[in-house]
């Protein structure tokens, strides 16, 4: 009797291999990619595009004081004497002041200074004993007839008011943050002409003109509606820079 052998089939060898080596190559090609877009990223990371820009801001304000200091003297040939001339001086000037509305805790003196007359002027003889004293008062728009009062009644020598506001701090930080607008807008500008998505502040430097000064001008027509002192005593304004540097991607 004759039974029919199966047929066995032989796999196909060269479709495996070339599946096979399809898949290495696809595997290759795909980590070639990656290691690629890796770099790339690694590289924007790592070398950003570092920028400075600068900010301005500026604040107008109402001087709320006025500082100035002045020097009284007495000459005599006795140093004792001397000194209680200027004392005296300077007690009737302490109680003139106060009675223009100045509180005594606005009003400083240094202790007396004595020395020979003949150290000042060339031939003088006796003492010279003398005291600074400095005054702070609110009233800004009547400090000329202050100075007026303080040369009539034996200051030798009077300074330049200095103008000081009361809320120093707050409108320092309202003219820095004026000014990191300022900057911010530009650096936007910056990374937007430069196709930069992110940015990061990695340095502020900053720069200011002072809370004080010796000169005002006139408030423009919103700052006199906004403040009371404005109109009476003018303006002087508080000036803020600041430097700002950035790494942007």
């Amino acid at each position: 009797m004759d039974f029919a052998q199966p047929i066995q089939q032989t796999p196909n060898l060269k479709n495996n291999d070339r599946c096979g080596l399809k898949f290495s190559i696809k595997n290759i090609l795909v980590a070639t990619a990656a290691f690629i877009v890796l770099i790339v990223i690694w590289t924007w990371i790592s070398s950003p595009m570092l920028i400075s820009v600068t900010g301005m801001g500026e604040v107008s304000v109402a001087p709320t004081n006025a500082t100035l200091s002045f020097t009284l003297s007495s000459n005599d040939t006795n140093s004792a004497t001397a000194i209680a001339a200027v004392n005296s001086k300077v007690d009737f000037l302490k109680q003139l002041i106060k009675n223009t509305g100045v509180p005594e805790e606005d009003i400083v003196e240094t202790q007396v200074n004595v020395v020979p007359a003949a150290s000042i002027a060339l031939g003088s003889t006796g003492y010279q004993a003398s005291i600074s004293m400095a005054v702070k008062t609110s009233h800004v728009n009547s400090v000329s007839t202050l100075i007026s009062t303080l040369y009539d009644n034996g200051a030798v020598f009077v300074s330049q008011p200095t103008l000081g506001v009361e809320d120093s701090k707050a409108l320092e930080q309202k003219a820095f943050d004026e000014a990191m607008k300022d900057a911010k807008s530009k650096a936007g500008k910056i990374a937007l002409k430069n196709w930069k998505l992110f940015k990061k502040i990695v340095a502020v430097d900053q720069q200011t003109s002072g809370t004080t000064s010796t000169a005002t001008s006139k408030a423009d027509v919103l700052t006199e509606a906004q403040d009371e002192f404005a109109v009476s005593n003018g303006v002087f304004k508080i000036n803020k820079a600041v430097s700002i540097t950035y790494k942007m991607w």
